[in-house]
C-alpha cells in the first residue's frame, strides 16, 4: 500500500473515532442540493418526456429554488453578516459557499430560461397553447381582457406612492410587484410608485381563440397596459417587474420552548419579516430605479437576479393544470387497490382491522391505492368506538384532505387526535454498501481505501419521492427495516425516528424487488462520481430500458403477487 493509500485510510479511520473529519470525503451539502435540483430540471430538458410534463419539472425546479434561497443562502448570508469563519465539513467557509453557489445558480437560471423560453414554449406553441403579449392581441381579445381586468383585477390594486412623505413599503416574500415611475404634468417632476400583483389570481390569464387551441397572458402584462387608468392624472414614463425572496432560516430550540405552537406561530411572523436575500429584476430596468430598490431593500449587486424574461417561474406549475391536452402530459395512472383491501366495495366487506389481523400487509405508494389502504384505515379508526387516540405524523396533505377530515371527525366524537403536519468503516472493511438517494448526498464515493464498495444512486422521474427501505445482509440473514425518516441529520441527531422490522417473508421479498428495481434502473437513475458529479445512466447497446416508476406501475396494475415469478431474495450480493 502506498504512503498516499495509508493516509487515506489513516483519515478514514480518524473521522470515525471522534476526530476532525477529513474534507476530502465529504461533499458540499448545499451545493449536493443544487445537484439534486440540477437532476430534476435534466428531466425538463429530457425530449422523451411529454411537454407539460417538462415545464411541470421547470416549475418544480424553480420552487426548488425559491426555498433554497430562503433557507440555505439565507442561513449562510446570516453566518457571513455574523463574522462566522467555521468551516464545513468539505472545508469551505460561508462565504466561499455563497460564492461557488452563487455561480451555480447563475449557470442553472440560464439553463431553465433557455429550456422554457427558447424551447417548450415554443413546442407548446406549436401544439396550440400561445403565450401572448396584450399588443399582439386582436381587437375582439383586447376587450374580453379590458373586461375581465376592470371585473376582476382592478378592484385588487393597490398603487403606493414613495416619497419624503410616503416610506418605501414592505414587499412581502416572493410576490411580484412593478415599478412605475411617473411624472407630474403640471411640475414636469417625477414621482416613484409600488403597485403588488394580486397574488391570490393566477399567473397566466386565458384569452379567446379558436377552438381547440389555446392563448394565455400573463397577468402582469395585462396590468401594465392598464397603469394610466390606474396612475390617472400623471404620466406613465416606465414600469418594471420585481420580485424578492425573504430569509426563512429561523432557528428555534424545541425542547426549551413552553408552548410548541406558539413557537411555530413566532417563528412565521418572524419569516414573514426577515431580511431580504434576493431580488429578481427585469434586465432593462433603468440604474436609477435598480439603485433606488437596492437601497431601500439593503441588498447589494450580488444579491440580484436579471432577466429579460417573466421572472418567478414556479407559476409554471399553473400551466401543468390547463384543461384539455391529455397528450401532453403522462398518460394517467389510477393507483391499485392492494388485493387484501380489493373488496372495500362490497354490501359487507370485511373491517380493515380484520384484514391486517390475518397477517402484516405492505402498500407501496403511489403505485397502491392509498385511500383503500391508509385513508380507509384512519376512517374506520375515526367511527370505531373502541379506538381512543389517534396519533400520527403527515408529511404532506392538502387542506381538503380526506384523511384529514377523518381525523377532525375522530375528534370530534371525542377521541384523542395528536397530528404533527411537517459510513466509512464498513467500506473499508469489505462491506458492500449501495444508497439510493433523493436529494442531497454529503458522502464522497469511489473514496480510495474503501476499495471501491460504496455506490450512491438517485432516482429523478416522474414521482420523485423514494421508498425508505433499509436492508442489512448479516451473518447469513437478510435484514430489512422501512421508516419514514431519511438519513438527514434533523432525522438522526435532533428527532426520534422509528424504524419497523420486517419479518414477514414475501413482504419482505417485495423489499428486495424494490430494491433491486431501483439499482437496476437504466432509464432515470443517477450514479454518484468521485468528483462529486452524476452521471446518468442509459441502456447499454441491445438492453432494454428500465425505469423503475413505470416497473412498479406496470407491476401493480397486473395485480399478481406481490413478488415477480422468478424473483430471487439476494443474499449478500445486493
Amino acid at each position: 500500500m502506498s504512503k498516499k493509500e495509508q493516509k487515506e485510510e489513516a483519515s478514514i479511520a480518524g473521522s470515525s473515532e471522534g476526530r476532525k473529519p477529513d474534507p476530502d470525503l465529504f461533499h458540499n451539502h448545499e451545493l449536493s442540493l443544487l445537484q439534486f435540483n440540477a437532476r430534476v430540471l435534466d428531466e425538463a430538458l429530457d425530449e422523451r418526456n411529454p411537454l407539460l410534463e417538462r415545464v411541470k419539472f421547470i416549475g418544480i425546479v424553480c420552487s426548488n429554488l425559491d426555498e433554497f434561497y430562503q433557507k440555505r443562502i439565507g442561513g449562510l448570508k446570516r453566518q457571513v453578516e455574523a463574522g462566522v469563519y467555521k468551516l464545513s465539513v468539505d472545508g469551505l467557509t460561508p462565504k466561499k459557499q455563497l460564492k461557488i453557489i452563487r455561480k451555480e445558480i447563475r449557470k442553472m437560471d440560464k439553463t431553465i430560461i433557455k429550456c422554457l423560453f427558447g424551447e417548450l414554449v415554443p413546442q407548446l406553441a406549436g401544439q396550440g397553447i400561445s403565450f401572448r403579449r396584450y399588443h399582439e392581441l386582436e381587437e375582439k381579445q383586447k376587450q374580453s381582457v379590458d373586461k375581465h381586468y376592470f371585473e376582476q383585477i382592478y378592484p385588487l390594486l393597490t398603487p403606493l406612492a414613495i416619497d419624503h412623505s410616503h416610506p418605501f413599503p414592505f414587499i412581502s416574500n416572493k410576490s411580484l410587484s412593478l415599478a412605475v415611475e411617473l411624472q407630474n404634468p403640471a411640475t414636469g417632476g417625477t414621482l416613484f410608485a409600488r403597485l403588488k400583483i394580486p397574488s391570490n389570481l393566477k399567473r397566466w390569464m386565458p384569452v379567446p381563440d379558436q377552438k381547440g387551441k389555446r392563448s394565455l397572458i400573463l397577468i402582469e402584462d395585462v396590468i401594465r397596459n392598464h397603469l394610466d387608468h390606474v396612475f390617472s392624472g400623471a404620466r406613465v414614463l416606465s414600469s418594471h417587474v420585481f420580485r424578492v425572496t425573504r430569509n426563512a432560516d429561523i432557528s428555534r430550540n424545541e425542547e426549551e420552548a413552553d408552548d410548541l405552537l406558539e413557537m411555530i406561530e413566532e417563528e412565521l411572523r418572524e419569516r414573514r419579516f426577515a431580511e431580504i436575500v434576493r431580488v429578481e429584476m427585469e434586465s432593462d430596468m433603468p440604474d436609477h430605479i435598480r439603485s433606488m430598490i437596492l437601497k431601500h431593500l439593503d441588498l447589494s449587486e450580488k444579491d440580484v437576479y436579471e432577466t429579460d424574461q417573466p421572472i418567478g417561474m414556479a407559476d409554471a406549475m399553473e400551466l401543468y393544470g390547463l384543461e384539455g391536452f391529455p397528450e401532453l402530459r403522462y398518460d394517467k395512472w389510477v393507483p391499485v387497490p392492494h388485493p387484501a383491501f380489493r373488496h372495500e366495495g362490497d354490501d359487507n366487506p370485511e373491517s380493515v382491522f380484520d384484514i391486517i389481523k390475518k397477517g402484516d400487509i405492505l402498500v407501496h405508494h403511489p403505485y397502491h391505492s392509498f385511500s383503500t389502504s391508509v385513508e380507509r384505515f384512519v376512517r374506520e379508526a375515526a367511527d370505531d368506538p373502541d379506538v381512543m387516540a389517534i396519533k400520527q405524523t403527515i408529511y404532506r396533505t392538502s387542506d381538503d384532505s380526506p384523511h384529514l377530515h377523518a381525523l377532525i371527525r375522530a375528534a370530534e366524537r371525542g377521541k384523542q387526535v395528536a397530528i404533527l403536519v411537517e459510513l466509512y468503516d464498513a467500506a473499508r472493511n469489505g462491506v458492500k454498501i449501495d444508497l439510493i438517494v433523493r436529494g442531497i448526498c454529503r458522502l464522497r464515493a469511489g473514496v480510495k481505501g474503501t476499495r471501491g464498495n460504496i455506490a450512491v444512486n438517485s432516482v429523478i422521474g416522474r414521482y420523485l419521492e423514494h421508498s425508505r427501505i433499509y436492508y442489512f445482509h448479516h451473518g447469513g440473514e437478510n435484514l430489512c427495516y422501512i421508516g419514514s425518516a431519511d438519513w438527514m441529520r434533523r432525522n438522526l441527531d435532533k428527532r426520534v425516528e422509528v424504524l419497523v422490522p420486517v419479518d414477514t417473508a414475501p413482504i419482505r421479498s417485495y423489499l428486495m424487488f424494490v430494491l433491486e428495481t431501483y439499482l437496476n434502473d437504466n432509464s432515470q437513475r443517477w450514479a454518484l462520481q468521485p468528483d462529486g458529479d452524476y452521471k446518468r445512466c442509459y441502456p447499454k447497446n441491445g438492453e432494454p430500458g428500465k425505469g423503475a416508476h413505470r416497473m412498479f406501475m406496470e407491476h401493480t396494475a397486473a395485480m399478481g403477487d406481490p413478488v415477480p415469478a422468478g424473483f430471487e431474495t439476494p443474499g449478500a450480493s445486493i
